[in-house]
């Protein structure tokens, strides 16, 4: 409570001008019409106050009233006004009428003392017909005011090209936050923190406004609860964000996690930030495209925020990097990386400590994190994939070659093509990409998301297409050429002006605003209740687009011709001799090996710009103690050090601790050790794409890209792989058998017409062929009286998938055909694909028998029978299954998971742990269904935190030997229209 009384008794200091002023606008407004002057005419009168800048005043143009305020490159400073008594934590709320013709002209807020505090304001608002918009700021002054020496609120224009700006009806409004006595709706998001943790982390905010950068320390998480829509949770709390923008308005930015089992709004860990810090609308217009173009991008919504009973009104809601991103954009679960930001901020604070530059080479030290650290290494499969990952990033974050190797080139490309549209460069920066790897291909994928850093950010900004640069041009930093090598590979390339022509048509910005224009409207409306002048503009797009056609033809001959080739110049100059080291930049160590007898292997690369001698290291044990290194190893300077140097020592190290060489300086630093190997840069992709086709094959017929697999029985000894855009069929008694962990894999659709006299058989006879793989076919596959017998799964190069045949974004239609006596995890797994199963059969399968993730199909007349699981498996799926036959499964008959929607119809169930079940917001309509020899009958439950109950509706049933016939959890439903025994 003692916070509380504070914030009331401050609510009431303020200092009062004028009766004038109070009598038009209260006593704590501040309003200038630029309409009177002084005598002397340096200052502005209005309503009894006196602000700098009279020397502006013209009646060339004037937003009200015959007089604004002129500012240009003779007269930089126009409405001025100097706040002397501060209270500590005030906010305001500062509004300014402006006119120019190319947007020239700022709002300022800044402490009386330079250096201490500034933030700069420019338009989100569309002008009005007479040419004139609107810069508003809210700000909030830090609890020790006394440091600013005063605030000062002034335009400004630092246009040297002679371009004016007019200014008119400037209105500060200062005023203190305080505990709303009005109730919390149900859409609120409402917090409450205990008041000395409030107070802690509102000092930490005030550091970091004064050193301008949030660095990782004042990050502490507070433990708190959140209410939201009736559901009350517990959560961590804490500062979020990089740069102090997050910090300087009034309501500031805060990274949230929910404890427990619980989610909030589908997700477990979530952002909330003023809707300045992404531009308002500009930021969720691109994330809608981004996700109608199949591209991972966050979870972004708007919603009210009420933090220990005081009201901060409209929030972005933006989700984290967990799982839950994934999972609902219709992808597997994988991890999630990013390149280590800690040096790079920690340069960042030294430079605003010291205005020098230290040429630490702070991207070349940056590591390959995961997001989810703990879990990823608790978690076999998903450590395997971390690893895996890293080497696809240190290849991206190298600017290597053949970018398809690593990555999506389609929906990077779709990606930067969007950005272009968006006129988008903060999402581009390397600090702020994020990737997800893809299980499944094992490729990259970038997540679109942080596109905008402030309001009127991409319209001051001159609009370029990203990939247009000029013949030659040559990159002398790292981490510029990382972004701008993937320019230089022809298919991405192709790629690129492909999507650039789409997204810049008329047509297509037409289709889009259609779709979103309802919720834009309603978003406006709520944006509008607290930013009164704000409004979305969607010309912007469309003028961006605009520039985007009249580029390309330019752009399009560079292409053509080859002439736009990026090269990395140089290493970065790192001229320091003595500097002091940095905690996250000089020195890198990795685990290499920890071996059977406890003996680690390290890899250690020095990135310090002198010599390092490592000394010693701590264990987990005996925390803050130095163990000796018996022989203590020298690493040269950087960059003449860049290879790895190995030291071995006795046990698993948390720290190593090191001295710089050749200095007085007899210091001892510390750097914790990375607990995974360092990234060798090995791509199973490129491994696996360096087998090739072989034209004098006996056993299919190579032509052009036409690949014919013929008649006979032929025993597989190589790999099969085949590239994009080939003609693939197969003639009817093709027999190919996969043994000795051969395998078949496929980037283009496969045409496989046997007949019932001559079948198409894939199959192994010693267990071990690694599968059928169909990935990414841009045409429609088709299989016929088919026979895939005793596969294992695609397990290469550390890349590992589950089904014994799978097709993945990879339309197919199958029918008579068979899939049996499989070793692994699917028989048949199809994902992210329209699919039609029909007249075929599954059996004999290890695990799950027909597993469809993400997809839109029909099953229809085929059976399943003896699963070591479920027989049918659905998860975020839209699928109709139809005279269907189930027998003797492991688990569930049929199971429907993962917001389905799955329809039965004459449906016979022999022998399963459960027949029907509908979990995790699943909508399960059964028209007609038999179940005998079954534990339960139907059950519909929640089983993950992110989805919501479930409901099976059943029209017609019959059971026999049923143990049970139905089981609920407490949300969940199950309707039966009519009494059993009325079907079949």
């Amino acid at each position: 409570m003692r916070l509380l009384s504070i914030i009331l008794i401050l609510s009431l200091f303020f200092h009062c001008k004028s009766d004038d002023q109070k009598q038009a606008f209260g006593p704590n407004t501040f309003f200038c019409d630029a309409e009177q002057l002084s005598k002397e005419g340096s200052q502005f009168i209005s309503f009894g106050n006196e602000f700098n800048g009279g020397a502006g005043q013209t009646s060339d143009e004037a937003y009200e009233g015959k007089y604004s305020c002129l500012v240009d490159k003779n007269h930089k400073y126009g409405f001025t006004y100097i706040f002397k008594e501060l209270v500590p934590g005030e906010c305001f709320n500062i509004t300014v009428r402006r006119k120019s013709a190319n947007s020239k002209g700022i709002l300022v807020a800044q402490s009386v003392k330079e250096g201490i505090y500034k933030h700069e304001q420019y338009s989100f608002q569309k002008k009005d017909e007479n040419g004139w918009d609107v810069l508003a700021m809210k700000i909030q002054l830090p609890m020790n005011v006394d440091s600013l020496e005063g605030l000062k609120i002034y335009v400004f224009n630092a246009d040297e090209e002679g371009e004016s700006a007019y200014f008119d009806n400037l209105k500060i409004h200062r005023y203190q936050r305080t505990p709303s006595e009005e109730p919390i709706g149900n859409n609120v998001m409402s917090i409450q923190l205990a008041d000395n943790d409030l107070e802690t982390l509102m000092s930490y905010r005030d550091l970091a406004v004064a050193k301008k950068v949030i660095a990782k320390k004042w990050k502490k998480n507070f433990d708190g609860m959140l209410n939201y829509n009736g559901k009350r949770v517990k959560i961590e709390i804490r500062l979020k964000g990089d740069w102090t923008d997050h910090l300087e308005g009034d309501k500031w930015s805060y990274r949230i996690k929910v404890k427990g089992g619980e989610t909030i709004m589908g997700v477990k860990a979530f952002s909330i930030q003023n809707p300045t810090i992404r531009d308002f609308l500009n930021e969720w217009v691109i994330h809608e495209l981004c996700r109608h173009e199949d591209l991972l991008t966050t979870k972004y919504e708007y919603v009210p925020v009420v933090i220990n009973g005081v009201n901060f009104g409209l929030y972005n809601f933006e989700e984290h990097f967990e799982k839950q991103l994934v999972e609902s954009k219709d992808r597997r679960e994988g991890v999630i990386l990013k390149f280590s930001e800690d040096g790079f901020w920690e340069d960042n604070l030294v430079y605003m400590a010291t205005k020098e530059k230290t040429s630490k080479p702070f991207y070349q030290s940056s590591t390959i994190v995961p997001f989810k650290e703990k879990k990823t290494f608790k978690t076999p499969k998903l450590e395997h994939q971390f690893l895996i990952a890293q080497n696809l990033m240190k290849q991206y974050k190298n600017g290597e070659d053949n970018i398809e190797n690593y990555m999506d080139i389609d929906r990077l490309a779709k990606a930067y093509a969007l950005m272009d549209l968006g006129n988008i460069e903060h999402a581009y920066a390397w600090h702020n990409q994020r990737f997800y790897y893809n299980p499944i291909t094992s490729k990259l994928e970038l997540i679109t998301y942080d596109c905008y850093s402030t309001p009127g950010e991409s319209l001051k900004r001159p609009f370029s297409i990203k990939g247009n640069g000029s013949s030659g041009l040559n990159v002398t930093v790292p981490h510029e050429y990382c972004l701008k090598s993937v320019f230089d590979d022809d298919e991405f390339l192709k790629r690129y002006l492909t999507y650039l022509k789409k997204y810049s048509s008329e047509a297509y910005l037409k289709n889009a605003f259609k779709s979103l224009s309802p919720k834009i409207d309603s978003l406006n409306k709520m944006i509008q209740n607290e930013y009164e002048y704000y409004f979305y503009d969607d010309h912007f797009l469309a003028n961006n687009a605009k520039k985007i056609r009249e580029k390309l033809p330019e752009y399009e001959e560079k292409v053509k011709n080859n002439t736009i080739k990026y090269a990395l110049l140089s290493d970065i100059k790192n001229e320091c001799i003595l500097e002091k080291p940095l905690k996250h930049i000089s020195l890198n160590a990795h685990i290499q090996e920890v071996k059977p007898s406890g003996a680690v292997e390290l890899s250690l690369i020095n990135y310090h710009c002198g010599p390092i001698k490592v000394i010693g290291y701590e264990i987990k044990a005996l925390s803050d103690s130095l163990l000796p290194i018996s022989s203590p190893i020298t690493l040269t300077n950087y960059p003449t050090h860049k290879k790895e140097t190995l030291l071995s020592i006795k046990e698993i190290p948390k720290k190593l601790f090191y001295q710089v060489v050749g200095t007085n300086d007899d210091s001892i630093y510390s750097v914790k050790v990375i607990r995974w190997p360092r990234p060798t840069g090995e791509v199973a992709y490129e491994k696996m794409m360096s087998e090739t086709l072989n034209p004098s094959s006996k056993i299919y017929t190579l032509k052009d890209q036409s690949i014919t697999f013929k008649k006979g029985v032929h025993q597989i000894s190589n790999n099969i792989i085949i590239p994009e855009d080939y003609l693939v069929t197969f003639e009817p008694g093709t027999e190919l058998i996969f043994n000795k962990g051969t395998f078949f894999m496929s980037y283009s659709a496969v045409q496989m017409t046997g007949t019932q006299e001559q079948p198409i058989t894939i199959r192994s006879t010693d267990g071990t062929g690694n599968g059928f793989t169909v990935l990414q076919a841009a045409d429609k596959s088709t299989l016929n009286y088919v026979v895939f017998d005793g596969l294992n799964t695609f397990d290469k190069f550390g890349w590992t998938l589950t089904g014994a045949v799978t097709f993945f974004e990879s339309e197919v239609e199958i029918k008579n055909s068979v899939f049996t006596n499989n070793v692994c995890e699917d028989g048949l797994n199809i994902v992210h694909s329209k699919f039609k199963l029909s007249k075929s059969e599954v059996s004999n399968t290890f695990s799950d028998g027909f597993d469809a993730d993400f997809c839109e199909g029909e099953v229809i007349n085929s059976t399943f029978a003896n699963t070591g699981n479920d027989c049918l498996d659905f998860s975020t799926s839209t699928i109709t299954v139809s005279n269907v036959e189930i027998s003797q499964s492991g688990d569930k008959g049929v199971s429907c998971g993962e917001a389905s929607n799955i329809t039965l119809t004459n449906i016979t169930i022999d022998g399963a742990v459960i027949g029907v079940a509908s979990k995790d917001n699943s909508t399960t309509l059964i028209n007609s269904i038999s179940i005998a020899n079954s534990g339960i009958g139907f059950s519909a439950f929640q089983k993950k935190p992110e989805y919501g109950p479930s409901s099976i509706e059943v029209k017609e049933h019959t059971v026999n030997n049923v143990g049970k016939l139905t089981e609920t959890d407490e949300d969940s439903k199950i309707k039966f229209n009519k009494k059993e025994g009325q079907a079949l």
